[in-house]
């Protein structure tokens, strides 16, 4: 029933836009660690547990899926500076929640969307980009270089 884009579902006029924590359980747009709590309150931590679970199944069976063809960028990609890695990329994934809780892949986005429309984006897409450059482990020398 929800099933909708959120580039679509923004422009809607029952659109509700969060604009503060307080406000998150009106919004249309919601966190996921704001959704599993939602889940738990309703059905239980054993569930919530195994949803992520179920999640956690499907994102490790499609990196396997795609490996091969990973592997190959990264190979034709090699730089010379070794120090600071290779590369990597960020991938966006849809997962769709069924009335019985079972998660369900709908797409992997190769080029997620960075902008941030809303309170809510700014704090999930911020905490992601400072996540992925704590794992790139660019030495003191290079992190002043660049």
């Amino acid at each position: 029933m929800h099933l909708t884009n959120y580039a679509v579902n923004k422009e809607a006029e029952n659109y509700v836009e969060a604009s503060g924590p307080s406000s998150e359980a009106i919004a249309s747009k919601r966190s996921y660690q704001h959704v599993l709590k939602l889940i738990e309150d309703k059905y239980g931590r054993e569930k919530r547990l195994e949803l992520e679970a179920g999640i956690a199944d499907v994102l490790i069976k499609s990196v396997c899926m795609v490996q091969p063809h990973v592997r190959h960028l990264v190979r034709s990609s090699q730089p010379d500076d070794l120090e600071n890695q290779l590369c990597f990329q960020i991938l966006g994934f849809d997962i769709m929640i069924d009335h019985n809780l079972r998660p369900f892949l709908i797409e992997i986005n190769q080029m997620p969307s960075f902008a941030t429309d809303s309170w809510l984006d700014q704090k999930v897409k911020r905490g992601l980009l400072i996540d992925c450059m704590k794992c790139l482990c660019l030495s003191m020398k290079r992190k002043r270089k660049y």
